[in-house]
């Protein structure tokens, strides 16, 4: 006969196989250090989207637009538009005119941009310290190169984080 308080345990799902899962713990993992990283970077003043901004830029490898920045973090132009608005504003990135198109602009990170990109790594440095406290080095390598092998099976762009994107509806 169930309890009071509801079916026999073989009526329920089991919540500890949940847990264990590893959707539920990459989730649960994930968004913990979202927002620690979220909460490090306003110390700094920016944000986690004018993060990726900034950071792109200084890896690309040739000038970007604000289209081609759009396209490679899966944001709407609109929203990067607001996005380099702040970061111009906050001196950490200046818009060129482009030398092919002069409609059009490319975004430079400043020397300010730079320095405070730099400080962003320090918390990223730091946040995967904080994540890894309990593990061995060889550890810590085997379950980046696992992340690694997860995120290119799913088709995930390095390092560009897939909540930057508004959700899209299905």
């Amino acid at each position: 006969m169930p309890s009071r308080s509801g079916p026999d345990r073989a009526d329920r799902p089991d919540a500890q196989t949940y847990a264990s899962s590893l959707a539920f713990l990459s989730s649960q993992i994930g968004a913990r250090s979202a927002e620690l990283f979220a909460d490090r970077l306003s110390g700094l003043g920016m944000s986690p989207r004018e993060f990726a901004v900034l950071s792109n830029l200084d890896n690309s490898r040739q000038p970007l637009n604000q289209q081609a920045i759009a396209e490679a973090l899966g944001m709407h132009r609109n929203n990067v538009v607001a996005l380099v608005d702040a970061l111009e504003d906050k001196g950490w990135l200046r818009r060129h005119r482009a030398s092919d198109d002069r409609r059009a602009f490319t975004l430079r990170p400043t020397a300010a941009g730079l320095r405070v990109l730099r400080r962003a790594h320090g918390i990223v440095a730091d946040l995967d310290a904080v994540l890894a406290a309990d593990l061995s080095d060889t550890q810590v390598t085997q379950l980046r190169n696992l992340l690694l092998d997860v995120a290119a099976h799913l088709g995930l762009a390095a390092g560009v984080h897939p909540h930057l994107a508004a959700r899209r509806r299905r």
